[in-house]
């Protein structure tokens, strides 16, 4: 698992909810710090706005392109960084995002072969594996599990 970094951190973070014409949601195990299921995000660079880092961690982690979206949530994450900071925590936006194109993962971000789309109550069973502030290859990166809650796709 990779955790290096040379970059600062914005504090700014996007994820992207994209779902099938089933309504199942796009995850796939991460294959950098921190571990676990997430769907595609990343840092905003200081130079960005959310909306091109949207688009960009979308590109780059699961090769689709963003066709439109929109900002169904936001919160801040107190949990530290693998990048260079002063201080703790993160602001995540998350999206809901209609993409075009075919799956295509990064493997340096995505563990090969995991990127799929998840029902909700297989959700439900990756939400069992997850603690808050302690990372599990087997869980949600915890933003991830938090974001579910409050859009209610998790009851916990």
């Amino acid at each position: 698992m990779k955790r290096e970094s040379t970059k600062i951190c914005s504090h700014q973070v996007v994820g992207a909810l994209i779902r099938d014409a089933q309504g199942h949601i796009l995850l796939f195990q991460r294959n950098t710090f921190p571990p676990g299921f997430a769907g595609p995000a990343g840092h905003q660079e200081l130079e960005e706005s959310s909306e091109e880092a949207l688009e960009k961690e979308v590109r780059e982690e699961v090769g689709l392109q963003t066709v439109e979206y929109r900002l169904i949530a936001e919160f801040f994450d107190p949990h530290p960084c693998r990048r260079e900071s002063q201080r703790l925590g993160h602001h995540w936006k998350f999206y809901e995002v209609a993409v075009s194109g075919e799956l295509q993962t990064n493997d340096r971000e995505v563990v090969p072969q995991s990127a799929r789309y998840f029902s909700l109550e297989e959700l439900a069973a990756i939400a069992a594996h997850t603690e808050e502030g302690k990372t599990n290859a087997e869980g949600f990166d915890w933003p991830w599990l938090k974001f579910f809650q409050m859009v209610g796709l998790i009851q916990r």
